[in-house]
């Protein structure tokens, strides 16, 4: 197997497993006058109330997805990522100045351009084989526990039995008393009852902001790429577009022998402020995404058809404020998160590059 795809996936694993009730709390906050009856004020707040209403339990609701899909993720990610920056740094080091990097065994970094489009080819294919997890994560994640609080649904699809009496405890409100709850009982029932219910298209809800969410990976790995570059001594990415993506004596900057080794701990630092960047601005598609995945049957109840309509209701209706519902859990949970993601894949990574990579230098 890929060891970028071990690394990312054992990263992946890791900050799915401990972060998980933050997520829960963020994807509530972000839809909650639509589809929960209990009204969260903030992340503290829907803490104690899933805590009291739910149990521990309620914090990690939809984790089987959460895990499948976060572990697939960043295994993937990391894989296409690896291989299409190795693609774009083959295509730099083979255009012309064959005889002086024979000289120097020096190599020319990818520009920030390359980093981008490299960043965002892995991100449209980890969206769309990815997608199905997703809105299960979603569903899932807004399954309230205890009471019998679940999801509203026209027919009795799945989980039928056993909570339709319930429908009045601590979950969604029952505004016409044919409806019953559909109460999906894990990942594969969940995707078969989307399945079975909405079709295939039910499956990729919300596929349009996750494809405009690359940006996100994008900008992340950008920004990525450039901190270590600078840590490093080499001058980043971003100051390489302007010699070219040339680095040598000349412009200043150290040779590739004399940069300085970056610890997995300070990886994860710089893996952690450029997820604050990434974040900032496009956080707005998430709460899209997370409205556009959600179950949507009662008749009074707002739609969000698409990505243009769905961003002009909710400005409308919310204003900028609306947009950024959840993001103090959402980065509360991204941080470190990301900083375990980071440290954890440069250092498993390491431990499959630790001898091997010498040798891989002499192409």
């Amino acid at each position: 197997m890929n060891k970028e795809a071990v690394s990312g996936a054992t990263a992946g694993f890791m900050a799915t497993i401990t972060l998980h009730p933050l997520d829960v709390i963020k994807t509530r906050l972000q839809v909650q006058d639509l589809q929960i009856a209990t009204k969260y004020n903030g992340t503290l707040h829907a803490f104690k109330t899933i805590l009291k209403n739910e149990g521990a339990r309620g914090l990690y609701a939809g984790l089987s997805p959460a895990v499948v899909g976060n572990t697939a993720s960043w295994a993937m990610y990391f894989a296409f990522y690896d291989r299409a920056r190795k693609r774009y740094e083959k295509a730099s080091n083979d255009d012309g100045e064959v005889e002086k990097k024979k000289k120097t065994k020096e190599k020319k970094s990818i520009s920030s351009g390359e980093t981008l489009l490299a960043a965002a080819e892995a991100g449209v294919c980890v969206s769309l084989l990815t997608n199905p997890i997703w809105v299960a994560k979603t569903r899932l994640a807004l399954q309230e526990r205890g009471g019998g609080g679940g999801m509203e649904a026209k027919s009795s699809s799945s989980g039928s039995s056993g909570s339709s009496g319930r429908a009045g405890g601590g979950g969604v409100k029952v505004q016409k008393p044919t409806k019953v709850v559909v109460r999906y009982k894990g990942l594969i029932d969940c995707l078969y009852s989307i399945a079975r219910t909405e079709g295939i298209p039910g499956l990729y809800k919300g596929l349009t902001p996750s494809l405009l969410l690359v940006s996100h990976g994008a900008i992340q790995f950008t920004c990525y790429e450039n901190l270590k570059s600078l840590a490093r001594g080499e001058g980043g990415a971003i100051f390489a577009l302007e010699n070219g993506g040339k680095k040598n004596d000349d412009d200043g900057i150290a040779p590739t022998s004399e940069q300085r080794e970056l610890t997995s701990a300070e990886c994860g630092v710089y893996g952690m402020l450029s997820k604050i960047v990434a974040s900032l601005i496009t956080y707005p598609q998430q709460v899209v995404r997370a409205r556009m995945q959600k179950l949507q049957i009662e008749r009074n109840q707002i739609k969000y058809k698409s990505l243009l309509q769905s961003f002009g209701t909710i400005s409308r209706r919310e204003g900028i404020s609306g947009m950024y519902k959840g993001m103090v859990p959402n980065l509360a949970r991204m941080l470190p998160s990301t900083g375990v993601t980071f440290f954890t894949y440069e250092f498993v990574n390491r431990m499959f590059v630790e001898g091997p990579d010498e040798n891989n230098n002499e192409d």
